[in-house]
């Protein structure tokens, strides 16, 4: 999961705050599959704007998806995001993202 990510990503999140690094974001991802927490299915993501300057990808878009808690409610989120990605190499890595819901 790391990979995906450079050593300086940053992710910014409506309800956890800004997690900077791979290793953050991993450990924020690791916790984030914890089956205490809601869970997000049926993800869709739509690229509404995307440019490439360089060795950058700069996206925006809007997600939606169907959440289930343990307790079995459920329901609808989406919002928007904005991610930059650079090229390392062979391999297109995040720098950072970020995403709202509405």
């Amino acid at each position: 999961m790391g990979t995906f990510y450079t050593d300086d990503a940053v992710i910014i999140s409506p309800n956890e705050g800004t997690f900077t690094g791979r290793k953050e974001i991993v450990e924020r991802k690791l916790k984030a599959l914890d089956f205490d927490e809601d869970h997000c299915s049926n993800m869709v993501t739509t690229i509404t704007q995307l440019t490439m300057e360089g060795n950058e990808i700069h996206e925006i878009g809007e997600w939606s998806c169907t959440w289930k808690t343990d307790s079995g409610n459920a329901g609808q989120s989406n919002g928007h995001f904005s991610s930059v990605l650079v090229k390392d190499g062979d391999t297109w890595k995040i720098r950072q993202n970020s995403y709202d819901k509405s």
